[in-house]
């Protein structure tokens, strides 16, 4: 019989090479970096042997965790040492000595699983779905927790006399976690009776939800086949000047998720508070929702999940029943303006569909119609997966491209040599984007600065020892007291537009710089592309050495 065994280490890479020696003798292994985590997973798996490193029971920490937990008292626990300063204890073992861990472990006796809880349920969501699953929970007036695992994460539900009160899936909360529960098809579920203790974020009746769900998993399913059959990102499009263009989007049917509410007094993510102004319809003040304290307005804390998944009038009197009426359209201009600004403020790198479903605490069926609008208008495009990534040049081209490289080094100044990139503050985030996406290039790890401030975008290495720098200059008047700090050593200077208009043109002649216009030499260019970025960068470098 396979003995189940507890491994506890903090040492991360130790603790993998030895899960996977004794895994490969038959053993079944349990991970674990610490006491609190041990006595968890110990509770959970029953195992046979806790090992664990000596490190990890420092003042019988672990030792003394695991008596104060009845059903775990008598667990046999051994120790992991690293050498022998002296003689072995009677429960020490040396971690080299692989045979003789399996030789205790396999000494000891076999404990019995953790007793299945009463009544608990367990199936396959391709046998019983979950909707009639839920049915019957609500028609027998069952409390306790649903959980899911699905191949996309794990989730649960929490009922009370037979009304999910709360669902959490991945990283989502609430409705949106429940409708994205209700349209899997692939997974297993186990109830465990008992009352949740659970706070109360859905409000709205498990019958009507049930109903909506019908028809919002459907229609999900098929507007994100329409939007990206082929599994696209999305990307904003880049605008002919610098200032946002967004024109108001019409409002959806009444009928497209009714049940669901968008909180549109949430905080806007960074950047998108200008989108966001210019899509909200006429200027006056935004109605509060009825029962809101005064100066709710928006940037301010949010109203808790539950009153939003109510809607506005949904305080009651405690013990009256919840309203079967629907809630207010998701079709109001203000709602819809604020999804449309979510999505425009995460556009400006590429995404894909789950990443913005995901991102974006709003219904998946609005975050979807605001994107075919969107999308429609113009004003955001798909992304095919090829043009995610791309080389920076053909193999048999890097011998010439190292030539060129080689030739802009400038005597005092330690290599590589950097090539500057001028461009407004707003297009630097989508150049800093694409850069990343040219697989040639060692992008850096730390953050960009949130100030229109020099930053490094990447290194391109061409073989043999050759790199090229590529620094990021946002042409902001107000900071060109720090452009020198990326223009001194530099190689050559590129300016996207009319980036830095005379101000840089007038630091690159005082440091004998070359400046050389974008479109004069690409044309057209779209910076979302990492190919039409490659294309510049090799033609610069052929610019600059008059090639």
């Amino acid at each position: 019989m396979s003995r189940r065994v507890l491994l506890v280490d903090s040492d991360v890479d130790a603790l993998g090479a030895l899960a996977s020696a004794l895994r490969a003798r038959g053993l079944t292994v349990t991970n674990a970096n610490g006491a609190f985590e041990a006595v968890e997973q110990a509770f959970k798996r029953r195992p046979d042997v806790v090992l664990a490193a000596r490190a990890i029971d420092e003042d019988s920490a672990l030792a003394d965790a695991f008596a104060a937990v009845p059903d775990l008292a008598d667990t046999p626990i051994l120790f992991l040492v690293d050498g022998a300063e002296g003689e072995l204890g009677p429960d020490d073992l040396l971690r080299s000595d692989v045979d003789r861990i399996v030789s205790r472990i396999t000494e000891a006796s076999p404990r019995g699983s953790r007793p299945t809880a009463p009544q608990e349920i367990r199936g396959d969501l391709q046998q019983v779905p979950l909707v009639d699953l839920l049915q019957l929970l609500a028609m027998n007036r069952r409390s306790g927790v649903l959980g899911i695992t699905t191949p996309s994460g794990a989730g649960e539900l929490r009922l009370s006399a037979g009304e999910v009160i709360d669902a959490v899936y991945r990283r989502l909360e609430g409705e949106k976690a429940l409708y994205r529960l209700l349209g899997e098809r692939d997974g297993q579920f186990a109830f465990s009776p008992g009352e949740p203790a659970s706070v109360r974020r859905i409000m709205a009746p498990t019958s009507r939800l049930l109903m909506e769900a019908i028809h919002q998993v459907d229609e999900v399913r098929r507007r994100r086949a329409e939007l990206a059959p082929g599994g696209e990102a999305f990307l904003l499009t880049e605008p002919a000047s610098d200032e946002p263009d967004l024109p108001p989007l019409s409002p959806l049917p009444r009928s497209a998720a009714w049940s669901a509410v968008v909180a549109a007094g949430e905080p806007a993510v960074d950047g998108e508070a200008s989108a966001a102004t210019l899509l909200l319809p006429a200027p006056g003040p935004t109605p509060l929702a009825e029962g809101a304290p005064a100066g709710s307005r928006r940037g301010s804390m949010p109203p808790p999940p539950t009153l939003r998944a109510a809607g506005p009038g949904s305080a009651r009197p405690q013990g009256t029943q919840p309203s079967t009426a629907p809630p207010p359209s998701l079709a109001e201009p203000a709602a819809r303006s604020v999804v449309a600004a979510k999505i425009t403020a995460l556009l400006q790198m590429p995404h894909n569909l789950d990443e913005l479903l995901d991102e974006i605490n709003a219904p998946d069926l609005l975050i979807l119609e605001v994107l075919m609008e969107l999308t429609a208008s113009g004003k955001v495009r798909p992304i095919s997966l090829a043009d995610l990534t791309t080389p920076f040049a053909p193999p048999e081209h890097f011998a010439v491209l190292r030539s060129l490289v080689t030739r802009l080094s400038r005597p005092g100044f330690a290599p590589p040599p950097h090539l500057v990139i001028a461009a407004s503050a707003r297009r630097m985030a989508m150049l800093s984007h694409a850069v990343r996406r040219i697989a040639d290039a060692v992008v850096p790890a730390e953050p960009p600065p949130r100030a229109p401030l020099p930053r490094p975008l990447g290194v391109i290495r061409l073989g043999d020892g050759v790199e090229l720098a590529l620094l990021g200059l946002p042409a902001d008047e107000g900071f060109a007291p720090t452009w020198p700090l990326a223009l001194h050593g530099a190689s050559v200077v590129v300016r996207l537009g009319d980036a830095g208009k005379d101000a840089l043109a007038a630091h690159c002649e005082a440091l004998e710089l070359q400046l050389i216009d974008a479109e004069a030499v690409m044309g057209p260019l779209d910076l979302a592309s990492p190919g039409q970025i490659a294309l510049l960068v090799r033609a610069a470098l052929e610019t600059a050495a008059g090639v």
